[in-house]
């Protein structure tokens, strides 16, 4: 028959060894979540001038897993600032694949209730690189169409442009940073079992 401190060691082992998989779980899955975010700097020729400006310039920083998101984006544009500070939404659509080109396209769209800026990309989600810009036309279904483009409904005078041409790059990050919450948790639950280890070895010495 096991003595008591045997059936304590042999309790909290148990509990060191869950503790310890379920830390290592929580910062695989914080780490797993990080991973998945590309930060991009975006300059694009617009097909037609506006007010004298033909460029469209910016970083956005597109989050691959999943369904996919846009976590932050900042535009300058000839019809003005695209942003969240100034009310814009942003969206992530897949097509895959589109109705043609036959292929998997993602896009991008940045609204406001009177600017909308669209950009698409020949490239499944998960392997967004950036490198494939599409200026040309994209039918999703057989009854919608898409291009690249900057819509300005405001006045004094809508407008409407295609992109001639455009650079998408990754930006490179010394780190990135990590979920605070996630981390934490998993800090402590590390620490515990590092608490519970050392129990252990000095009851059983």
């Amino acid at each position: 028959m096991k003595s008591n401190s045997q059936g304590l060691f042999g309790f909290r082992g148990r509990q060191s060894r869950v503790l310890l998989v379920v830390a290592a779980s929580v910062f695989a899955v914080a780490s797993a979540r990080a991973d998945n975010l590309e930060n991009f700097t975006f300059s694009g020729t617009l097909a037609q001038s506006y007010m004298g400006g033909d460029t469209v310039s910016g970083t956005f920083t597109l989050d691959t897993g999943g369904a996919g998101s846009i976590t932050a984006f900042d535009f300058t544009t000839p019809t003005g600032a695209i942003n969240a500070s100034d009310g814009f939404t942003a969206s992530v659509v897949t097509f895959t694949p589109a109705y043609s080109p036959a292929a998997d396209f993602v896009q991008l769209s940045f609204s406001d209730a009177d600017d909308l800026l669209v950009l698409n990309f020949e490239t499944a989600l998960p392997t967004f690189s950036g490198s494939t810009f599409y200026p040309g036309r994209i039918e999703p279904t057989q009854v919608t169409a898409s291009t690249s483009e900057l819509l300005c409904f405001d006045p004094p005078g809508c407008f409407a442009s295609g992109f001639t041409s455009a650079s998408v790059t990754p930006v490179t990050t010394s780190a990135v940073p990590e979920p605070r919450s996630s981390f934490l948790l998993g800090s402590v639950l590390l620490a515990v079992t590092v608490v519970l280890v050392r129990r252990r070895t000095t009851l059983s010495s």
